[in-house]
């Protein structure tokens, strides 16, 4: 039985008697003795345990992320508040059953197959996978597992921490929405589109424009602009100031292609350059078009004006009937 004793210095402290008989040969009992253990030292161990267990429960009830606790099969002993809500679970419903049992059914094998190679190797295992609520909510986590090692250095049990990584992962599958559609917008527009670093190196080239210049689309990704182009100094004068901060707008002729481009920087928070976006469109067609006119135009004023007969252009003027009422003078040597 579990008594106290008293010293004499008022010090009270736990002890266990187990007492026991001696007897005759005819059963008789002659004397009783007992066998008293000082248990003070293993009662503060425990106390210093309960005291332990207490204050992790506290404070992995506060923490943002889930815990759970399970011994080297994965069966839970326990798991925190916020780890309860994500699987829509009471903790009575999760002692006694593996942590697994709340994995989305999508994912639960290769979830168990990854528990199982790094619990085999004693490593610490790490995973992102979807964890499916009661409630039927799913939920994206980072799953996270320690191996615990008793005082003989074999493993005892798990630490698991699950962090809820939804919004991380529904932004990136935004975020990869929108590339494809930015990226099918540039790949199969007319245009060229391209965005350069700071520096001027190309980290983007898209657009059918590119045929007209021999360049498949990625092909200068990686590469300075200064280097590709240096034999078009004009056009890089124009690339620097956008670089330094100046929306640009300015025409080029690259190897006979005559292009309008448009050149946007891009700030940080700092109002610092960190890149500048790029659209030049081709207009080779209409200057050649033009310079056409213009030559057909000087070659006609230059035949007019040699002409030693006179020359006269008319231009006559019809009613509604398509009758001739009248004429005027457009032009005469």
């Amino acid at each position: 039985s579990l008594i106290s004793f008293l010293q004499q210095d008022g010090f009270r402290f736990p002890v266990i008697v187990s007492p026991s008989s001696v007897k005759d040969e005819e059963g008789n009992v002659i004397s009783y003795f007992a066998l008293v253990k000082d248990i003070s030292k293993i009662k503060l161990i425990n106390e210093a345990l309960r005291s332990s267990e207490e204050r992790f429960r506290a404070l992995s009830n506060m923490a943002p992320v889930g815990i759970y606790l399970t011994d080297v099969d994965g069966i839970c002993s326990y798991a925190n508040k916020l780890w309860l809500e994500m699987a829509g679970m009471s903790q009575e419903e999760v002692l006694g059953k593996t942590w697994s049992h709340s994995v989305h059914p999508d994912d639960k094998s290769k979830v168990e197959e990854s528990w199982r190679e790094s619990t085999k190797a004693n490593e610490i295992w790490e995973m992102e996978f979807r964890i499916k609520s009661k409630n039927g909510k799913d939920f994206w986590v980072l799953g996270l597992a320690d191996p615990y090692y008793d005082s003989s250095g074999d493993v005892k049990a798990y630490i698991g921490v699950n962090l809820d990584v939804t919004s991380k992962k529904n932004a990136e599958k935004d975020l990869l929405i929108s590339e494809n559609k930015f990226k099918s917008l540039v790949t199969n527009n007319e245009e060229i589109i391209y965005i350069m670093d700071k520096n001027g190196v190309f980290i983007l080239s898209e657009g059918k424009g590119l045929d007209k210049l021999n360049v498949k689309p990625g092909e200068v990704v990686g590469h300075s602009v200064f280097d590709l182009y240096k034999d078009y100094p004009e056009m890089l004068v124009d690339i620097k100031k956008a670089l330094n901060g100046e929306r640009t707008i300015a025409e080029s002729n690259v190897g006979g292609q005559y292009f309008t481009s448009w050149y946007t920087p891009q700030f940080d928070d700092n109002n610092n350059v960190i890149s500048v976006l790029g659209m030049s469109v081709n207009i080779t067609e209409k200057k050649t078009s033009h310079k056409a006119l213009e030559l057909s135009e000087k070659r006609y004023r230059e035949l007019f004006e040699s002409m030693t007969e006179m020359f006269q252009v008319l231009e006559i003027i019809y009613d509604n009937d398509g009758k001739a009422i009248d004429y005027y003078y457009r032009q005469v040597n």
